[in-house]
């Protein structure tokens, strides 16, 4: 599934039980893919968000113990169990410095700022962009 960050978490219960319920012999393999941390579900039901509905089913997974992440890393260098869980953590796209404040607020610092200096500095001494 997707963007599961964004899901509502009923509609991806919904989803998870049609593919499910047709193969009992052989059950089938669940990839939810998406990012907790950027816009999770819009949700504008005072009642369901009463009821603790304003999560995603990303987000509740990830909460759990065997989908969190542990300060140790293994010998790889991962802080998460690789069986449960594939952190992808080298951003193409951003500025190194772009990519600072997110990495250190919310990724723990595990970003990688990979992105081909021709693109992520193109703009560096852009005559528009201000520099204070």
């Amino acid at each position: 599934m997707d963007e599961a960050g964004h899901e509502i978490e009923a509609s991806a219960i919904g989803c998870l039980a049609s593919v499910t319920k047709y193969s009992q012999s052989s059950p089938p393999v669940i990839v939810l893919a998406g990012d907790p941390q950027q816009l999770g579900p819009i949700i504008r039901s005072d009642m369901a968000k009463k009821f603790g509905l304003e999560k995603s089913l990303l987000e509740r997974c990830s909460e759990r113990e065997c989908y969190s992440r542990s300060e140790e890393c293994d010998d790889l260098g991962y802080h998460y169990d690789n069986r449960m869980v594939t952190k992808l953590v080298r951003n193409y796209r951003s500025h190194p410095r772009i990519l600072q404040l997110p990495n250190e607020a919310f990724y723990n610092g595990d970003l990688i700022a990979a992105a081909d200096i021709t693109r992520s500095h193109r703009f560096v001494n852009w005559e528009h962009l201000t520099t204070s």
